[in-house]
């Protein structure tokens, strides 16, 4: 029992602490990806999920499950980039 904690031990240890997803995407790419569709979401130390249609002019109206709704704007121009 002790033997396998400890090689599960070293294997977690020898795991990368960092992790990188790839490339930032650019703002137009972004937009290519999400304009015009509904995601589903959900957000699991709160507990809460729905759904959000973004618009092609970037406009997210968010839709949850009890069926209120909130409408947000976002810009995804190159100065909100790193």
């Amino acid at each position: 029992m002790n033997t396998a904690r400890m090689i599960l031990g070293a294997c977690l240890l020898a795991l990368p602490l960092s992790v990188s997803a790839g490339e930032f995407l650019s703002g137009e790419q972004i937009t290519a990806t999400f304009a015009g569709k509904t995601t589903a979401w959900q957000h699991m130390k709160k507990s809460d999920s729905g759904r959000s249609y973004t618009a092609a002019d970037g406009t997210i109206v968010k839709k949850e499950p009890g069926g209120s709704t909130a409408t947000s704007s976002v810009s995804a121009g190159a100065s909100a980039l790193p």
